[in-house]
């Protein structure tokens, strides 16, 4: 065999176990679920309060338990984080900051009933990312 296949057959298997490694990192990511406590209670109550600012012109709690969680079971946070970002408030899309997304979000959860944690749900792409939106699970 020349060199330069030898290389080639171990510039593959590199890639190979890069691409392996940096995908389980990905999914080990998605193993988080919403209903591990990914959000703490005060987060939560800063989110009602901009959820009241904000929302409420428009939008009752109402519409956003039950069927609404459904219609996102099994997608990462981040569909229904990108979705409030980029088309709320729906008079001036995108004018909250990243974190006051997020903590409405929260609010969201816990109107659903998934538990708050001792930590709070950072507001950038990666954690919404990182964590699972199944259905609540009752405790």
């Amino acid at each position: 065999m020349s060199p330069r296949l030898i290389l080639s057959r171990g510039s593959v298997l590199w890639l190979g176990v890069c691409l392996l490694v940096g995908s389980a990192g990905i999914w080990a990511g998605q193993d988080k679920s919403a209903n591990d406590g990914v959000y703490s209670e005060t987060q939560a109550i800063r989110g009602e309060t901009l959820f009241e600012r904000n929302c409420t012109n428009c939008h009752d709690t109402a519409r956003f338990k039950g069927d609404f969680i459904g219609n996102w079971a099994d997608q990462p946070l981040a569909a229904v984080y990108d979705v409030m970002k980029t088309t709320m408030p729906e008079d001036n899309p995108g004018s909250l900051r990243p974190q006051q997304y997020a903590d409405i979000l929260t609010f969201i959860l816990k109107l659903n009933g998934f538990p708050a944690g001792e930590t709070e749900l950072a507001g950038t792409d990666a954690a919404m990312k990182a964590v699972r939106l199944e259905k609540p699970t009752p405790r």
